[in-house]
């Protein structure tokens, strides 16, 4: 069986929590397969940034990666 995952143009593809900030990666709808884009979601605190980029991976399936690593 074959377990690849296939995105298409637009999709989001990471999400990241720096510091205060929740980077939401995804494909870049107009480039080819190397193109991507960042949005990136100022937060009030490190804790609020965790939890957004934390439910934000849960609803996508995706799995966050938080920076630093401590929170």
């Amino acid at each position: 069986m074959n377990n690849t995952t296939t995105t298409h143009k637009g999709d989001i593809v990471a999400v990241q929590m720096n510091s205060k900030e929740v980077w939401i990666h995804y494909q870049s709808p107009t480039g080819d397969s190397s193109d991507f884009g960042v949005l990136v979601m100022p937060c009030l605190t490190n804790e609020q940034a965790h939890d957004i980029a934390k439910r934000l991976g849960e609803k996508l399936g995706l799995d966050p990666q938080f920076y630093p690593s401590d929170i």
